[in-house]
């Protein structure tokens, strides 16, 4: 394997789900990730290995999970709590006149959303799961995704990724943001402006985004 010394990790599926097994991870997932593991292992004993253990690759997953055998997995979580009320608001919305998607959106954070509070403190509490898992058994976490659609509340957006980067940094968990020059609706280099589907796709910005900083600042803290 030439390339090996280039790869740092082999997050070998992502987001495992099976929707008639919804809200326990699929019961299939896990031996099939224990023979991927085993295949890898015949060729490359050193490399970690990322599992996520589902389903979606939420918290919910950490409830009760035993670890896996092999000594170097990084467990990895996707942050988006809360997903529908705040960080997804108007993703998938289409086929309505703007004005009645517009009303979709604008949820603020902190605030009570869908009947409650979302704070740091309630943000804290999703990851009870993931602590005592972690706790246990001494084992390295990884958040391989986490993000607010660009288009929420300037100041809502920035309160949440502060809150969610402080509780990860407090944990000393590893963390990627999603996503570098992808869709545009996570794009740091894209302003606040709605957009769905049938719209012109939105061109980057000449300034850098109070989203952008939030993550630039938290970058420059682990920089060594």
């Amino acid at each position: 394997m030439p390339y090996k010394k280039d790869i740092w990790g082999y997050d070998i599926y992502n987001e495992p789900v099976d929707r008639s097994q919804y809200p326990k991870a699929p019961v299939q997932w896990r031996p099939i990730a224990i023979k991927i593991i085993e295949t890898i292992r015949k060729t490359d004993q050193d490399t970690w290995i990322i599992f996520e253990p589902g389903p979606w690759n939420n918290t919910i997953g950490y409830k009760g999970l035993e670890p896996l055998s092999d000594p170097r997995i990084i467990y990895s979580i996707h942050y988006y709590s809360p997903q529908s009320a705040f960080t997804h608001q108007g993703v998938n919305v289409k086929g309505i006149p703007v004005e009645e998607a517009l009303k979709k959106i604008n949820k603020n954070y902190p605030s009570i959303l869908d009947g409650t509070l979302w704070d740091k403190a309630k943000l804290e509490e999703e990851l009870k799961f993931v602590d005592e898992f972690q706790a246990k058994y001494k084992v390295p976490i990884y958040v391989g995704e986490f993000s607010v659609i660009r288009w929420a509340p300037k100041d809502g957006a920035v309160n949440w990724l502060k809150d969610v980067i402080d509780l990860f940094e407090a944990r000393g968990w590893s963390w990627s943001y999603h996503a570098f020059r992808e869709f545009h609706g996570w794009s740091l280099e894209h302003d606040e402006t709605f957009w769905m589907q049938g719209m012109p796709n939105p061109q980057p910005v000449t300034y850098e985004t109070e989203r952008a900083k939030v993550i630039k600042t938290a970058f420059l803290k682990n920089k060594n």
